[in-house]
């Protein structure tokens, strides 16, 4: 891994700490997420579909670096962005593994 890419990483997850110590969310305001998904080698086109089809969220996704996706969600509510990570994406036998870089609460 490159060290512009830890980087990148390391900032991500403290924004991801910073957002979530500094606002709390109730159920029906808009979140939105940037989240890393890893595909499986060689199975990153279906890895991209299991971001397509979230209920109440949209997703625009660019893919980068190999097996990498990152995925910006927008979502009705938290619990719809929960329900959409964990239900779907994760859940995807293309997906290697999953992480949210940052979450930013609608005010």
């Amino acid at each position: 891994m490159c060290s512009s890419h830890s980087l990148f990483l390391a900032v991500a997850a403290a924004s991801v700490l910073t957002a979530s110590a500094s606002h709390s969310v109730s159920a029906g305001e808009m979140v939105r997420a940037y989240v890393l998904v890893d595909a499986k080698p060689g199975q990153k086109q279906a890895a991209v579909q299991s971001l397509d089809g979230l209920g109440n969220c949209l997703s625009l996704t660019h893919s980068f670096m190999g097996d990498e996706i990152v995925a910006h969600l927008h979502c009705d509510g938290r619990q719809y962005l929960n329900k959409a990570i964990a239900d779907n994406v994760t859940m995807s036998p293309a997906v290697e593994r999953v992480t949210v870089l940052s979450v930013i609460n609608e005010d």
